[in-house]
């Protein structure tokens, strides 16, 4: 369940429908993962102005996600702060990811 919400998180950025799906459907386990997931994209949205895995559509953002390993940009030019953050809360497999705790724990955040 985590692995479709991980995806789901990202889709939702990029499609308006989904918008719809995801707080339609009917969730079966934790949502916890889609918290850190969405920061993390929308941080990375807004930083680079461009999705950490660019797809046209749901099945070619999972064979993005798959496929890729998480590339971060060289510009605009990020501290290691940043980066670190990004990577932790993009992480494909949730027990990887910041909690939600860890994401108010992390040395960037703490910094504000």
């Amino acid at each position: 369940v985590s692995y479709i919400l991980f995806y789901r998180s990202f889709f939702f950025f990029f499609n308006d429908t989904a918008t719809t799906e995801i707080y339609t459907e009917q969730i079966v386990g934790s949502v916890r993962c889609v918290q850190e997931t969405a920061l993390g994209v929308l941080t990375f949205i807004l930083l680079f102005a461009n999705a950490p895995w660019p797809a046209k559509d749901f099945s070619g953002l999972i064979k993005a996600i798959d496929d890729q390993p998480l590339q971060i940009p060289s510009k605009p030019q990020t501290s290691d702060l940043m980066k670190d953050f990004l990577t932790k809360c993009l992480q494909k497999d949730e027990k990887d990811r910041l909690s939600w705790e860890e994401v108010f724990q992390h040395p960037l955040i703490k910094l504000y």
